[in-house]
């Protein structure tokens, strides 16, 4: 389907009505988009429509923060994801929100706020659901880079393997993302969660992790 530019004078109470509508259009969707490498695609929608609308939807709020965490942009990202976090803690929809967790654990280890990347990747994992391969393996990687950086090299080889397993699952066989389509946070997942587990492996035998 086309992307169409939505109009732009949303103070008219019928136009509200008609970004509403093609908010809850764009946001079942969104993740098949996502997986099959549509990112113009899909970005292009919420552009189009109004900030406030995108905030109200908890899974456009997360493709538009995925979107900022992609940039360096964790506190633009983090203030999408507290708007997703609120609205879910009232309405749960456990695998969103673990989602949610998910980014928001990778944003504090940007930060070096390594023990609340921790709680966060960790409530994570207890939210996603079994079946969402693609995200577990994404947070759990996470998880692995941050047991690093808190010298749990123990941890960190068990995750990267669990990584590595999910990733596969998730159909990041050859590093080429899913599908063969190139998405920026679960391409090479595989490969590169085989490798710090080699690498983590290594260091336990006193090789330099880093």
């Amino acid at each position: 389907v086309e992307s169409v530019k939505l109009p732009v004078f949303w103070g008219d109470p019928l136009l509200q009505g008609l970004t509403q509508s093609a908010a809850q259009l764009i946001e079942p969707v969104a993740d098949a988009l996502l997986k099959r490498g549509e990112h113009a695609t899909l970005h292009g929608w919420l552009d189009s429509l109004p900030d406030r609308i995108v905030r109200q939807h908890p899974s456009l709020a997360l493709v538009r923060a995925a979107n900022l965490v992609l940039a360096d942009k964790a506190e633009a990202a983090d203030d999408y994801l507290q708007a997703a976090e609120l609205i879910l803690q009232t309405a749960p929809a456990a695998n969103l929100l673990g989602q949610v967790y998910s980014l928001r654990s990778r944003n504090a280890q940007r930060r070096n706020e390594l023990q609340q990347a921790l709680q966060f990747g960790q409530r994570a994992l207890t939210l996603l659901s079994p079946e969402n391969h693609y995200a577990r393996a994404r947070t759990t990687l996470f998880l692995g880079n941050t047991y690093v950086y808190t010298a749990r090299v123990g941890d960190a080889i068990s995750a990267f393997a669990e990584a590595s397993r999910l990733a596969q699952l998730a159909g990041d066989v050859g590093g080429g993302g899913v599908g063969g389509e190139e998405d920026p946070l679960l391409v090479g997942r595989h490969a590169r969660a085989r490798d710090r587990r080699r690498r983590a492996a290594g260091a336990q035998d006193g090789v330099d992790l880093l």
